[in-house]
């Protein structure tokens, strides 16, 4: 199978895997997650805030995660991802392709923003593992490129509207000056703003500062 072959099966098969972080003292934080969409962009997951496991994925941004799925009562496959991942902004997810039953459902939910948030794992090595009628392993990697794309700089276009700052998800645009400044540090990458902007003053850039 190609590589986008499993990143579908994972999404109509196994809608929900157990993941895996470490905390700050290198201890094991373990959770279940709900796979809200597999695209050309990677795996995106939901992750239930106001829990030990958000708080230390938001600090480390990597997990490593395993989905079963029993074919049959003789197949049972097994699907494993390990990578880095970003936070992005739940509005992302009326914009995906195929969002999976998971998402679809969760969107419905009255202040599921407040509950959950999500996440891409864009760049990570996966290993595809059946066991019947022989022991069969697939080792792969995947990177999309997409976290080397989605930094997002105000120019001196800037009107200081501040319609920006009113729709990002972090609030993390500061428009105390103009031009005003997106904070890099808080910006989970969603490209609100850039969408939102009226003057066009937001550019995209592969880097910070190039």
């Amino acid at each position: 199978m190609e590589i986008q072959d499993y990143l579908t099966y994972l999404a109509d098969k196994i809608p929900t895997v157990t993941a895996a972080v470490t905390d700050g003292s290198g201890q094991p934080l373990t959770c279940a997650l709900d796979i809200a969409s597999c695209s050309k962009n990677g795996i995106y997951l939901f992750v239930p805030k106001h829990t030990a496991f958000y708080q230390a994925l938001s600090t480390r941004n990597y997990l490593s995660f395993t989905g079963i799925y029993q074919e049959s009562p003789h197949i049972q496959v097994s699907l494993s991802f390990r990578g880095h991942v970003t936070e992005k902004s739940p509005d992302i997810l009326s914009r995906l392709p195929r969002p999976s039953r998971n998402s679809c459902n969760l969107m419905k939910q009255e202040n599921y923003n407040d509950s959950f948030a999500l996440f891409l794992l864009a760049k990570a090595t996966g290993e595809w593992h059946r066991m019947y009628p022989e022991p069969d392993t697939v080792t792969f990697s995947f990177s999309s490129g997409t976290d080397d794309q989605d930094y997002f700089f105000i120019t001196s276009r800037c009107v200081l509207c501040r319609l920006c700052a009113s729709r990002c998800p972090q609030k993390c645009i500061d428009i105390s000056q103009r031009p005003a400044r997106i904070i890099q540090e808080n910006c989970i990458r969603c490209g609100t703003c850039y969408d939102t902007c009226l003057a066009k003053a937001i550019i995209r850039q592969t880097k910070p500062g190039d």
